[in-house]
């Protein structure tokens, strides 16, 4: 059975949502909010707007158009400042953040670059078993092999977004205009038809497909759409 919260009196633009054990959190332009018993709770507040965040303990660490903060609610410390910080990934130890000036990361409080991405915008990161992905706003698409550390750039025949690359095992699915695209790899496939239009996000999760439209969430079993998937 589907359940919604509905809040009219909340006029703002949600920008993330993360759940952690029975507790779903979710980002409203300058605050974070949770729901507790069925209201809604002001977490912390942001001086800039928030993009993305993400659970460190106790503590949320989230990415603003002023770098990225930690708070526990109350006290709130800068880790990045002087960069719009639109993505927040955490890869065994590593934080990474796609910002609008190349992509840093933070191992032991040690803040850098990685320096094979290029100094642009870059609106999401991504990675599975093999390669780092990011999706930048030159509608291309760097992928960096990390046991290589060779970098290959996709073209995107569209402008992506956050939410429109995908990352498996050893591969990933991107949404190019009307198709899907796999790298590595050059198989294609079709997107599903929907009177919403066009996707605007994809994930697997399990033995589905989702595919994130408007205002619908459509989902489809895996081997209707990707057969080399079907037996994970």
């Amino acid at each position: 059975m589907d359940t919604l919260f509905f809040y009219p009196h909340l006029s703002v633009n949600i920008t993330d949502v993360k759940l952690t054990d029975v507790t779903l959190f979710f980002s409203g332009q300058y605050s974070i909010y949770y729901i507790y018993n069925e209201g809604i709770c002001k977490f912390a507040n942001s001086s800039f707007k928030i993009h993305d965040f993400t659970f460190m303990g106790n503590n949320i660490l989230y990415a603003t158009d002023n770098g990225v903060n930690i708070t526990d609610g109350k006290k709130h410390r800068t880790i990045l400042s002087g960069v719009v910080v639109y993505d927040i990934l955490k890869s065994n130890k590593l934080l990474l953040f796609a910002t609008d000036n190349g992509i840093y990361f933070m191992n032991d409080d040690k803040i850098g670059k990685i320096e094979q991405f290029p100094d642009i915008s870059y609106e999401e990161i991504t990675t599975n078993d093999i390669s780092l992905a990011a999706i930048s706003s030159t509608r291309d698409i760097y992928f960096l092999n990390l046991k290589t550390d060779s970098m290959t750039i996709k073209p995107a025949n569209v402008h992506l977004t956050k939410g429109n690359i995908c990352s498996l095992d050893s591969n990933f699915l991107y949404i190019s205009g009307k198709l899907i695209s796999e790298y590595p790899g050059n198989r294609i496939f079709s997107l599903p038809q929907n009177p919403n239009g066009l996707p605007l996000g994809i994930n697997i999760m399990q033995n589905n497909a989702y595919f994130f439209f408007r205002n619908a969430v459509l989902f489809t079993p895996v081997n209707n759409i990707f057969p080399f998937l079907s037996n994970r």
